[in-house]
């Protein structure tokens, strides 16, 4: 029953990946969508909470620690300056944590 789940993500990205290269002859392409499919498949299974927290914190840490922006701008004779900076070492760290606690209780729960 555990295995259960890893076929049905296996058989929907080779179904999805077969009807991406019948529609589109371009095997890459079809790989590629057979690759996403499986493993969105697998990150939504409902058995696993803690790993689909896991998956977002750890996607919080490569996306906003790396973003960086400035828009500096003029409204009606005043200047504005409107940034984010990166993100502090103290967050990085406690995000850091929090994803290692989600593997830690993924792990206990499927124990």
């Amino acid at each position: 029953m555990k295995n259960s789940w890893l076929i049905t993500a296996l058989i929907s990205g080779l179904l999805s990946g077969s009807i991406t290269f019948f529609l589109t002859y371009s095997w890459k392409l079809a790989c590629l969508a057979g690759l996403l499919i499986t493993i969105t498949v697998m990150i939504t299974n409902p058995n696993r909470k803690f790993m689909k927290v896991f998956w977002v914190l750890i996607a919080m840490l490569v996306v906003v620690n790396k973003s960086f922006f400035e828009w500096i701008g003029n409204f009606s004779g005043i200047p504005f300056k409107f940034e984010s900076l990166v993100m502090g070492n103290l967050i990085t760290i406690l995000l850091a944590l929090l994803s290692f606690v989600c593997l830690v209780l993924d792990f206990n729960e499927n124990k």
